[in-house]
Order: C-alpha cells, then structure tokens, then sequence
C-alpha cells in the first residue's frame, strides 16, 4: 500500500470494544444481515471489507476508525480520503436500496458531499449526498438531481448522527432519514457495473468529498420497505427509536405545512397565469420592436450565407465575432469597422466609428437603436455633435427558394446619411478592414501581429462603378488559411487605401478632410503580421439632402474541414467554391446582382411583416433563421449539408445531421426545400440492410423519433416539391424505414411501440407513450399517402389499418382523463410513466402541419394540452428546480418538459424533466394553436419572445452542452449550444396561425386562419413561389386573396374555412380582374374551390376569391 493511502487505526481494540454497548441493547448489524436482498455490508468494525460479498474497500487519503453507531467503529473521513470499492454484483439491478449513518461537518471539498455513490468518471448511476450547508439531502443519477428539503428540526448539523437511506423500486423512489420518508429524491440510472465510492462520487477525489463519519454501510438487490427501514433504524437502540418518533412528526408537520404552501404556490401561480393569458399584448399587433439600453447587451445578429461563415455583429453595432474562416471560435478581429467623417467645408471634421463602442482614436457614436428583423438589421445612431444624422442597414441576401443566392460568402452594409441642419456639410464615409488572410480565428490578434500572419497583400482595385479593396496573401493554395477578402464600396466616387498605416493616422487625415486614397497596393508583409486597408466615398449634402452608400464585405477561403474529425462525418471544402473561384468573383456578382439581391431579401421581410400577427410573434419567428447562418450549418463543396446540434465555443456541438434534432425544425424546409430533401436524401444513403436510419450521420444506431421524423421528413418534402418525381426516387428507402419501425417497435402491428426505444432525451424509454405513440401514427399516415402515390394500395392499406388500431388503442390506454401518459414495458428504462410530457401530442403537431388526419379526440387533446399549463408552465422560474441544465433565468417564464402531478417520478427516470427548451416550447405552443387555444399557444410563445428580448441573463449552466453560462439573444436560441437548430420548429406557429394546409405535386393550397380570420394576413411559401395571404370575412360573405411576391404558385384546388356550421352559397374567382372558371363545394372550415385547369399566379399577380355563405336551415 503507498504511504500516502496509510489506514491509521486511531481507537485501540479494546477502547472500540468499550463503546461497542453504548446502543442501549440494538442489533443493527443482527438486523441487517437478516435482511432478505443484501449483497454488500461494510460495518467499518476495525476493517475495510464487505462481510458479505468480500469486496475489500480500498482507502484513499487519510481514513481513521473512530466510534461508530453500531458494531465497534466507523471511519472518519477529512473532506480529502475516502474510500473505493468494485462494482457489486446485484446493486444495480431493477430494484435495490443504500442504507448507512453519517455524522457531517463541513467539508473543504467543493461541492455538495457525496456520501455514497455508485459511478465513475464518465458514467453514473446514483450518489447520494448532503447539501455544503448541512440542511438537504440530494440524489444525483447523471441526468439529473432530486433535492429532498428537510424541517429546520430535523437537525441536519454538524457533528450529529443519522440514518438515511435511498429505495427504488415498483413502488417508487423513497428517502428516508432516520427512518421516515421524505419527498424530492430521483432514482439510479440504468448505468451497470460501476465501482462503490463511500465518501466521494468519483475515484478522483476531486470535488464533492465528505468530511465527517459514516457507519454501516449496505446495499440491497430490492427495495426495502418502510417498515423494513423502520425496523433498523429502531434496532440501533432505544435512542434512535424516540428519534425516529419524533422524525415522523416532525416529518408529518413539515408535509402538511408544505402542502400548504404548494397549494398557495398553485393558486398564485394559477393567478399569474391567468393575467399572462388576458394580456393585450398577446393579441395586439404592437409595436416594431427597437432596442435600447441594456436589451442590446446580449444582440447578435449573424450576417453571411447559409454554410458559407458568418459574422455576428452585436448590440453596439461592431463585428464582434468572426466566423468566417472555417472556425467556431468567436474570434475578434481589430481594426475591422465603419466610420464617417463629417463637417462644413473648411472645418475640421467630426470623426466617428459607426458603433457605440470606441475603436483606437476613432471615438464612439454617444448612443444607438437597434432594430432586428430578421434577415434585416437597422442600427439608429445618435450623436449630439455630429452634424448629419446616421442610419446602417446589414444584411446578406437572403431570398426563400433561391438557395444558391441566399448562401453568398458576404454580407452588406448601407450606410445612410441626411443633413437635417442648415448649411452644406462635407461627409466621408470610410470602411476600415483587416486583411486576415491566413487568419484561422484559433487565438487573439494583436494589432495587426498574428502568428498566423504573413506574405499578406492588398490591392486598391477600380470596378465599373466600384472601389475594391482586394486582400490576398502568398502562402499556398492548400494551406488551411488559404483565400482571400474584398472589400467594396459602390459608386464612382470611391477611394481605397492598400495600407492606412496606424489608425491615429487615418483618423488624423479624416478630421482634415482628407479620405484614404493611397498607397494603390501594399505588401507582402513580415512573417506573423498583416496590414489594415480602406476603402470610402466622399460627398456633400445640402441642407435636407440624403444619401446611402453600400459597402460589401466578400469572402473566399475553400479549405475548409467540416464535421467531426475521422468520424465519418467529416467533409472538405465549402460549396460556395463551385460558384465563384475566388473573392472578387463573389464580390463582382454582388455588384452586378446587387439591385436584385436586395430587392427580393427586402420583398421577403415586407411579405413577412405584412402579416397582421403581433409583431413580436414575427420578429420570433424569424429570428431563428439566423441558425441558417451561424456555424451550427456548413455546406461542403461535395454538395453534404451538414447540420451540428448547436454552436460550442470551439467546435460545433453534437455531430452527425442528428435527426431526432433536426426533425423538429420546420423554418428551412419551406423556405428552402432544395435543402431540405438535400438532408432527406443524406439521411437515406446512410440507411443500412435492415432499413434503419441512424440519427448521426454516418452510422450512429438507430433512434425512434429520429426515424419516424425523417419519414415525415420525406412527405414533408414531397409536399413542397413542384412533381412527383422526386418522391419516386425517395420512396424504396423510406418505405424501408417505415417496415423496419414497424418490425422493431410494433411487430405485432397493433399501432402500439414497445420496447427499447432510444430518443431525443438521450436515453431509451420502454413501452406505449403518446410521445412516440403518435409520431409513429403520422409516419404510418404519411406512408399510407406516400404508398398509394407510388401505385402500392395493399401496403396503404395495411398502414392504414395499422394507424387505426394504434388510434384507438393509445388513446384508450394512455389517456388519463387529464392528459396521456406512458406505460412502460416491464423492463424498467428511462421512463416517465404518468408524467405530464410537454411532447405528449407530437405527432398531432407534426400531422397538422403536412395535411395528415390526427390520431386523438379532439377534446382529449385540448385537455392534454390544458394540462400542460395547468402543470408544466411557470410563469417565474424563481424557486423552481431546473436539472441537470438551467436554461432560464429565475425571473422569466417557460414550459417544463417533463412534470410529475400525480405522484412520484419513476426509477430511473428520464432525464431533462425538469429542463426548459425552445424548440419542445416552440412545437407544443402550436400544437395549442392548431387545435384552437390561440390564447395559451401564444402565452407559451411569447414567455420565449420575453426570455430572449436582448438583455444578458447569466448564471446559467456553462459548457459547449448547455448555454455557455448566458442566455438572451433574439437571434438564435440556446439548448445544447448556441444557434440550436430545434428552434426552427417556431416555424410552425406560422403554419398553425394560418392553419396552411400545402401539396406541391397536386397544385392544393389552403388556409383556415385560427388567428384573427375575420381580418386575417400571412406570409406563406409553395414550392416555386411565395407571397402573403388575405381574408377578410364579414357577414354573409369571405374574400380571400392569394397575393404572390415572388416566382409562381400553381393552383388546381384552394381549400378555404368558412364559420363552423354554415353552408357555401355560391362564389366567384378572378385574377387579373378576370373571372376565373371553378366549381365551389363544401361548408364550414372545408370549402373547396376547384379550378377548372391550373393556374399560374405570378408574382404581382393576385387570385382573388369571394365566397356566400348563410347559416344552415333550421
């Protein structure tokens, strides 16, 4: 044995033999070794073994015998030693208990001290400690932490010993102290074959490490029963059996006294609620939102090309992180700005940087606003001593449909400027950037001093109309930094400068009316430095006169390495490569196209907010495509586009397209279908023999969720295809899907899942639930459709019968008259059995919006979902356990994943209950709005809309994993990682709003507006074509108006909804003020206009319908 890990006996035999009797006549030991189940005891009487099993503990650090409760020792521990010991045979079963006394004093070790665990370093089942403030018990199972709150008169002091012990079983978990049960606790894991820790959770010893005595250490193969564990409290002595007494009283007080106080938490929280859902401004159309103040210290607002790098320009207007040389380090790269000079003729000039944040000599502008709607940025700058007012507009191009024109390595700047004084002023307007060629965004720039710097160039360029700043450098074309930059301003009146020099020298020359013009070229530079450029156009403006100037900032670096390194999923190159060779390629096509460009980026923002739905549930809605745009999403030159989970601080998080992810997300897939049967199709061709789809790409294993998503996936992409004829090549590897989800998880084919089924949640639930219940019901009706279009009736039909059966079969089984619940196979997993889910109606929200019959009652469902606030919601976080992850702030408001109304939760249990994330909110809230609660849906909405209003929350949870610790960016949610692709699923709110119903290939649109469908507007996308949706409906009669703004939109059949329980009475259709021929059919939310041949709406166009309806007879 090492000395360091010396076992000092401090009691000699015989004085440990003297306090053997001080139990007042107990057999503690007798009584546990005449339990049934026992398959570990370490008594500590004068030695480290297992009197059982024979499993030897092994002390680390300092471990000495002292007086124990029972037998003739214990061990004292220092808060450094503990002691280890192997994995123990039956501890870690289906069943099992830990049961020992312990004497705590406050331990120098951080953390919460771990009495006993059952863990290594990487992997968990259970550890049971007690709070650094001696006043809880915790139980930790690796996914998450159950806190047991304790009376003030349990006494849970220094130097005072107890009993505890931790039971899970069929009857639930249990933890009692002293003998009596407490509530809060979670149970183990699934996690087999892990070594014992007494006094620490790790072998490390690292954190978390017990100070004080513990005895009498045990562990069971079953749970004990409360009056088992009654039983060996009260044979310790006569004094823990008064204990015990006065334990349950003080036990049974504190229960009814917090039961008190949880109904008043309810009723309180019942109250909140019900003034959330009366707030005007759920309903009212509001303000544009500008931000101010401290709402602008977490904006980040991504500017770039899908999978092309981006940059993120912050709260006070500078280019605070870029992304665009392959990296996902946020890298900060100097002297890279927008500034203006500006003065009457003559005078020396007010000299500025267009940001709120000083750059060198070049001062800040006093104050700005700033205005996000996405793919737009607008900053308003105010400064009392300049004498022109100032405007920026950024943005990169970004146009739905057209793909390739929305993943442009650039981003655009529009600098305006207007004289509101009354003299002429003389203005210079000047765009300032480093040429970072080389750069790999991996460590902090220096000036200009890098030691990725080197052989750097720049080049002052004239253009037809335009100044270039071309910035190159001579290392090698296969050298990773290897590309290049251009920087453009428009107009013929440009200027450029290859080299500025120091910055007081240019802010000098500018305050003297002097913009850069010189030198025309510049470089190469030393070893491990670069050189600053300029470009700028100078101007006069008269009293009242305005003016804007754009720059354009272009980007080229192709050697790139994407995904995750010797996975599989590693991809070379960016796609952008295949268009245009360099930058000035890209550069000279932003130019020439420019006029375009921004014409149909701005078209899309004006359809989108022509929409009359409250401007905040816009600016929610596409916010979340600038997760398009962030790092989460790479586009590789073999034509892969890759999807991480969400952004780390250096690499992206979680690899491999993750399906049971991505599926959720809705934004891309209509806006840019190419992309979206891009990842169907990557998906399928990794599909191995047996027909499953693993959920990372290459060859992860299978998940449930993920591959009844990606076949809903596959019909969703038919839908917004023009034909058929991509569905015809899709069809043999999902129908494959389909048959190997049926044979794997209903093989019976009763429409009823059991077995292992692994899940978003990161673990495997067992059984029926409605989760995946009834996303495998939609995938079986999205078969079904998918079957009979691919000329295969019989197999429709069996899937058809399929669904019914599950149908009927899951609701009657797992609707609890409140809401559905899970009934787990036998085998335990990670289940959550009568919890109340926040997916629990996933497939209803995933059916709804691709034109797939839903599979429960109405009713039922709405129940479900009242469920859902009535339990899951929280109007305050405050006091609210968010585990293992916090997410959001104490003072805000969101949606639980997971809550436990009825009872205790299960063991073990599935994890991330207790959590909070978007994407799940983003879904469950339009499933609220599809089935008619318009109100709560958007309640739930908007608690995110508040979260994520600009202000930095911090003391959240840290890691790439989690929110880096900080949260409140408008522009890209938070889960695993920043820009988290789940939140796409916000999309739907959209299409639950409209109540869009969409079917490319048959040319069938439709729209049953549950907001406002007496004067309703929406944006809306086809497959070839996009535009704004109208009605308006008054007594008798509906006009609605088709109103396309970009590309076509061919019609063969609008559906349109009309108020429950009237008939249509005749109609008419035009276009172009020309009537249109068409057969009108139906009543109530299902009125089909049948037009008699296709029509192409183009965009400017309008097809306009006008309806009669009256009430029926009777």
């Amino acid at each position: 044995m090492r000395p360091e890990l010396l076992l000092t006996v401090a009691l000699t035999a015989l004085l440990l033999a003297v306090v053997a009797g001080r139990a007042a006549g107990g057999d503690y030991g007798g009584a546990v070794r005449r339990t049934d189940g026992l398959v570990a005891y370490w008594p500590f009487d004068g030695g480290l073994e297992d009197v059982v099993g024979g499993a030897l503990g092994t002390p680390e650090g300092m471990v000495r015998f002292v007086p124990g409760v029972a037998g003739t020792s214990g061990i004292e521990l220092d808060g450094r030693g503990f002691v280890t010991a192997p994995p123990i045979l039956g501890a870690d079963g289906p069943e099992s208990t830990i049961e020992l006394f312990f004497r705590p004093l406050p331990s120098p070790s951080p953390g919460n001290p771990c009495l006993v665990s059952i863990r290594d370093e990487k992997r968990a089942r259970v550890s049971l400690h007690i709070s650094a403030d001696l006043r809880r018990l915790a139980v930790w199972n690796g996914g998450g932490a159950g806190w047991v709150d304790l009376a003030p008169e349990a006494d849970l002091g220094e130097g005072v010993w107890h009993h505890v012990a931790l039971t899970h079983g069929r009857e639930g978990v249990r933890l009692y102290l002293d003998g009596v049960a407490w509530p809060g606790a979670v149970g183990p894991s699934g996690e087999r074959g892990l070594p014992v820790q007494i006094g620490a959770p790790t072998a490390t010893g690292d954190f978390e490490v017990f100070r004080g005595a513990l005895d009498e250490v045990a562990l069971y193969s079953r749970a004990l029963t409360a009056e088992e564990v009654a039983a060996h409290v009260d044979a310790a002595g006569d004094e823990w059996a008064a204990r015990r007494r006065r334990m349950a009283a003080v036990a049974a007080a504190f229960t009814e006294e917090q039961a008190r106080r949880r109904e008043a938490a309810r009723a309180a929280r019942r109250e909140r609620v019900a003034a959330m859902l009366a707030d005007p401004a759920l309903l009212e159309r509001g303000e544009r939102r500008v931000y101010r103040g401290d709402h602008l210290e977490a904006i980040r607002f991504c500017v770039g090309g899908i999978g092309a790098g981006t940059i993120q320009m912050d709260g006070q207007a500078r280019l605070a992180a870029w992304q665009i040389f392959n990296n996902h380090t946020e890298a900060e790269l100097p002297h890279s700005f927008l500034a203006i000079a500006a003065g009457p003729a003559g005078a020396r000039r007010v000299v500025r940087c267009l940001q709120t944040a000083p750059e060198g000599p070049f001062a800040a502008m006093e104050r700005l606003g700033f205005q996000g709607e996405y793919p737009l940025a607008w900053y308003e700058f105010e400064d009392g001593e300049l004498p022109v007012t100032v405007r920026l507009e950024a943005f990169s191009p970004f146009i739905p449909l057209r793909t390739q024109d929305s993943s442009i390595p650039c981003a655009v700047f529009r600098v305006g400027v207007a004289n509101p004084g009354g003299q002429s002023v003389e203005v210079s307007l000047i765009a300032v950037q480093q040429n970072a060629v080389g750069y790999l965004g991996h460590g902090a720039v220096e000036g200009c001093d890098h030691v990725d710097y080197g052989g750097n160039r720049c080049t002052v360029l004239a253009r037809d109309g335009a100044t270039v700043l071309h910035m190159t450098s001579d290392k090698g074309p296969r050298r990773p930094g290897a590309g290049d930059m251009a920087l453009t301003v428009l107009g013929p009146a440009g200027t450029g400068s290859a080299d500025v020099g120091h910055l007081s020298g240019l802010h000098h020359a500018l305050a003297q009316g002097q913009a850069p013009s010189a030198p025309g070229s510049a470089g190469p530079t030393p070893a491990g430095r670069t050189l600053d450029g300029a470009v700028a156009s100078s101007f006069r403006l008269a009293p009242g006169e305005s003016r804007t100037v754009t720059f354009v900032l272009a980007w080229h670096f192709p050697n790139a390495v994407h995904g995750a390194s010797g996975s599989g999923w590693d991809h070379h190159g960016n796609q952008y490569a295949n268009v245009w060779g360099n930058a000035l390629e890209v550069a000279e096509y932003v130019r020439t196209e420019l006029p375009r460009l921004s014409r149909e980026t701005h078209e899309f923002h004006r359809a989108v907010y022509d929409s009359n739905l409250p401007h905040w549930l816009l600016d929610r809605i596409t916010s979340q495509l600038a997760v398009l745009r962030s790092r989460t999403c790479y586009w590789a030159q073999d034509g892969y586009f890759g999807a991480w989970e969400g952004c780390g601080q250096s690499s992206g998080c979680c690899a491999g397209n993750c399906t049971h992810v991505w599926h959720y997300a809705q934004a891309h897939a209509r806006l840019f279908p190419f992309l979206a049967r891009r990842m169907r199709e990557q998906s399928l061709s990794y599909q191995r023999e047996d027909g499953s789809l693993p959920f990372r790409h290459p060859s992860e294993s299978v998940a449930a969720d993920g591959e009844l998503g990606e076949i809903l996936g596959v019909w969703r992409e038919h839908l917004c295809a023009a034909d058929e004829s991509w569905l015809s090549q899709a069809w043999p590897r999902t129908r494959a899907a389909m048959e190997h989800a049926i044979r794997t998880w209903d093989p019976d084919e009763d429409g009823v899942l059991a077995g292992y089924q692994w899940n978003t949640l990161d673990c495997a639930v067992g059984g029926s639930t409605s989760w995946l219940g009834s996303l495998y019901l939609a995938a079986l009706a999205a078969s079904e459709r998918m079957a009979a279009l691919q000329g295969d009736p019989q197999r429709a039909e069996r899937y058809r019968a399929i669904r019914n059966r599950g149908a009927v079969t899951q609701d009657a089984t797992l609707f609890n008259g409140e809401y559905y619940i899970q009934l787990p196979d036998p085998e335990p997993r990670n289940d959550y059995v009568d919890g109340c889910a926040i997916d629990q109606l996933l497939g209803e929200w995933w059916a709804t919006q691709v034109g797939l019959p839903t599979a429960y009652p109405d009713d039922h469902a709405r129940r479900a979902l009242s469920a859902l606030i009535e339990h899951n919601f929280r109007p305050t976080l405050a006091g609210v356990t968010q585990s293992p992850r916090k997410f959001v702030a104490d003072e805000d408001a969101g949606l639980q994943m997971i809550q436990w109304p009825k009872g205790d939760r299960p063991s073990p249990c599935i994890l991330y209950g207790d959590e909070i994330m978007t994407g799940f909110e983003y879904a469950a809230a339009a499933t609220m709005v599809q089935k008619g609660m318009l109100r709560e849906g958007l309640m739930v909405a908007k608690a995110v809309s508040d979260r994520y209003d600009g202000r930095l929350r911090e003391g959240l949870t840290p890691g790439d994993t989690a929110s880096w610790g900080y949260s409140g960016n408008p522009f890209g949610d938070d889960e695993c990682g920043k820009y988290y692709g789940r939140a796409m699923s916000v999309w739907s709110l959209l299409l639950a709003c409209q109540g869009f119903s969409y079917d490319g290939p048959a040319h069938r649109i439709g729209f049953a507006p549950i907001w406002q469908p007496e004067d309703h507007s929406s944006f809306f996308t086809a497959a070839e074509g996009w535009g704004v949706y109208r009605q308006r409906r008054m007594p008798g009669s509906l006009r609605a108006v088709l109103d396309v703004r970009f590309g076509r939109v061919a019609v063969r059949e609008l559906t349109l909804a009309l108020p429950e329980g009237v008939n249509c009475s005749g109609g008419r259709v035009a276009m172009g003020g020309s009537e249109v021929p068409a057969t009108i059919a139906g009543g109530g939310r299902g009125v089909q206009v049948r037009i008699g041949k296709d029509r192409l709406v183009t965009a400017g166009q309008e097809l306009v319908v006008e309806l009669a309806f009256e009430a029926p007879d009777g």
